[in-house]
């Protein structure tokens, strides 16, 4: 008899482990891109090719406020994806948050600003996702490029954005539109025009 509880306590446990990973896939979102940036295919030759130093600076902002909590690690997480999509457009001799007599100074300030109806969102779970709610992050640049030894500077606006949907009909989607994988697609989009814009301004011309 205990032989037999046991094997019906293992088969309603692994009943039990199914039915939560199910639950788990189904209230899994679906992120698309939006805004009107588009991405960057290819990047035209520059005249010349400099060095660059950079400074970043990360905010987070949910529905217009300050978020609370430390973004430390999250600019530095940004500063380097911005840093590696730099170099990787191939118009910097050295790009970098500490390179010494730069020809080119790139002060970036860049917001994530979050917006979500949160008693929509409560809903949706409430009813198992049948209620579908989004939520919206916008990325934001504001860049000030400077010639270290002509003094101009040119300034450089940015945005683009992930809109998240939380609706079960959207099901056969979440495995291939995850919200991290889109976020990390939205950044990397606005840091390849970033490297775009630069080009474009002329500073990379002599």
């Amino acid at each position: 008899m205990r032989t037999k509880h046991h094997l019906r306590m293992a088969v309603m446990m692994n009943r039990a482990l199914v039915l939560a990973a199910t639950f788990a896939w189904l209230t899994g979102c679906a992120a698309f891109q939006g805004g009107n940036l588009a991405a960057v295919k290819s990047y035209p030759a520059a005249k010349a090719k400099k060095s660059m130093d950079l400074d970043f600076k990360a905010s987070v902002e949910i529905n217009g406020y300050p978020a609370a909590g430390d973004v430390t690690a999250l600019q530095q997480r940004w500063a380097k994806k911005c840093v590696e999509r730099l170099r990787k457009s191939g118009y910097f001799t050295e790009v970098g948050e500490t390179v010494s007599n730069p020809d080119l100074k790139l002060n970036v300030v860049m917001c994530d600003n979050g917006e979500a109806n949160m008693g929509l969102a409560f809903l949706t779970g409430l009813t198992l996702y049948i209620i579908p709610s989004t939520a919206k992050d916008t990325f934001s640049v504001k860049a000030i490029l400077t010639d270290t030894k002509t003094g101009k500077a040119r300034q450089i606006d940015l945005e683009a954005s992930v809109i998240l949907w939380q609706e079960i009909l959207l099901l056969p989607l979440a495995p291939f539109k995850t919200s991290s994988s889109q976020m990390s697609k939205c950044q990397n989009k606005i840091f390849d025009n970033l490297a775009l814009e630069i080009q474009k301004s002329g500073a990379l011309d002599q």
